[in-house]
């Protein structure tokens, strides 16, 4: 528990929330990150790390990056700090000083304010759910909500709140105070997200922009009760997340809990950012060790020390993330930007590949070669006598399977009825060049291929409406 006696939480916070605001400028921004040769670095450190070896051609050994294998792989580069760069800063650290009543005197009075409001107008909200046109919030929804929030006592304590929430989750979908994930325990803690929103139903506009803090585990609800306290006094939108130690489980988390470089994030509506900007400057003035030694995002600017700022993903790129992912409704900023990263390096793989064919790799195989066996290992469907000859014929038809030969297509297509050939192509490529990754880093250094790499990523990210010349904005 927090011993220090100059801090003093909010005793109270406003039950309703009015927000008329107006329309100001967007703020300066101090610095325009670009991909450089950190960058590249940090890339190879990752690839490296993952590199194993699989039988190739003529019983050889083909070094292969297992970097890539996972989706999560380009998105946790951006979000998380290296493992054993982060144990290696808290190896003195024996433990966090957290306690969850740190984090109670937030969610419990946003939690309290909210019910009020339900209690007394839970008849209207069921009525104004009648006319949704979201079917998961209808008024059969609605209805039992208003019935768990009537059935249930005022939570006094984190514990009693969360109860209310697992005996019945559509709380938690409504509530100002949302837990993202299970709360039956975890090895990671849950972000807590605090949307005012819910308090006074009222039409926000979309947001704009994102800030990001890191701050050090035991300063996270402080700085999160704060935040809260001074936007809603002011009267601002309030919407942000924050990692929630308290709900961490039993067993013994790994690094994966506590390396996350977005610990805290604010989401700024459009017409507000100098507003929060005066906020974030006020706060960093009041409690400067908050803010410092904090690690931020590679891929988002700094707005002053301890907040990184990144423009929202916007509908248009959006609509292209939902094009590339069908499944997918739309993408955060830091998803289009590990999409963007991906596909650049796929394209520089494949480059380097075609430039440099002969290059052999530490191990002594060829680039052309390693790609091959890799290609051969995500094709593993393939009849084995045919797989081979089939990842020639779609390395020279340049993976476009309507230049493919009609044998090769059979060859696919016997094996995977119905499926779509390019989409198998195209994943198996993405992957194959990934776990190539290796090989090419065994030789090449960062320095050498920087502007060639810079050139690439500039290319994609115009392809996904991001600023190559400041990758935390859009064009």
């Amino acid at each position: 528990m927090r011993e220090d006696k100059e801090y003093i939480p909010s005793a109270n916070l406003p039950a309703v929330i009015s927000m008329e605001k107006g329309i100001v400028a967007e703020p300066d921004r101090e610095s325009s990150p670009v991909y450089g040769l950190e960058d590249i670095e940090m890339l190879k450190r990752a690839v490296m790390k993952t590199v194993h070896y699989t039988k190739g051609e003529n019983n050889g050994r083909t070094m292969r990056s297992r970097f890539g294998e996972s989706s999560d792989s380009w998105y946790n580069l951006i979000t998380r700090e290296d493992p054993d760069d982060w144990e290696e800063r808290h190896k003195n650290t024996k433990s966090f000083d957290v306690e969850p009543q740190d984090y109670a005197p937030l969610q419990l009075n946003v939690f309290k304010a909210w019910r009020i409001n339900m209690l007394r107008h839970g008849a209207s909200m069921i009525a104004a759910a009648e006319q949704s046109e979201d079917p998961g919030r209808d008024s059969d929804h609605m209805r039992k909500v208003v019935a768990a929030i009537e059935s249930s006592p005022e939570p006094t304590t984190l514990d009693e709140l969360r109860d209310i929430y697992r005996k019945e989750w559509r709380v938690n979908k409504e509530s100002p105070i949302h837990y993202q994930g299970s709360l039956d325990g975890s090895t990671s803690p849950l972000f807590v997200h605090v949307i005012s929103k819910r308090m006074d139903h009222k039409e926000w506009p979309g947001n704009t922009m994102r800030f990001y803090l890191n701050p050090k585990i035991e300063d996270i609800s402080r700085i999160a009760e704060e935040l809260a306290m001074r936007a809603m006094n002011s009267e601002l939108p309030l919407n942000m997340k924050f990692k929630d130690y308290s709900t961490l489980g039993t067993e013994t988390p790994n690094v994966d809990a506590f390396n996350r470089l977005d610990k805290m994030l604010v989401y700024i509506p459009n017409g507000y950012e100098d507003e929060y900007v005066d906020l974030i400057y006020d706060l960093q003035d009041d409690h400067p060790e908050w803010f410092e030694d904090s690690i931020l995002p590679p891929m988002c600017e700094e707005l002053t020390e301890g907040v990184g700022v990144m423009d929202e993903a916007t509908p248009e790129q959006s609509a292209i993330y939902s094009e590339r992912f069908p499944r997918e409704d739309g993408a955060s900023a830091n998803q289009l930007r590990a999409v963007m990263l991906q596909d650049a390096w796929t394209d520089i793989v494949k480059s380097l590949i075609e430039k440099y064919p002969d290059q052999k790799d530490k191990d002594g195989e060829t680039f052309r070669q390693v790609l091959r066996n890799n290609l051969s290992i995500c094709l593993y469907f393939i009849n084995t006598f045919d797989r081979m000859s089939v990842i020639d014929a779609m390395i020279a038809a340049d993976f476009d399977a309507s230049k493919l030969d009609d044998k090769s297509m059979h060859s696919i297509q016997t094996t995977r009825r119905g499926a779509d050939v390019q989409e198998l192509i195209d994943h198996a490529y993405n992957n194959a060049s990934q776990q190539t990754l290796g090989s090419i880093f065994s030789v090449l250094k960062s320095e050498s291929i920087l502007p060639f790499v810079q050139k690439k990523v500039a290319k994609h990210a115009r392809n996904w409406l991001i600023d190559p010349d400041n990758l935390s904005a859009n064009l």
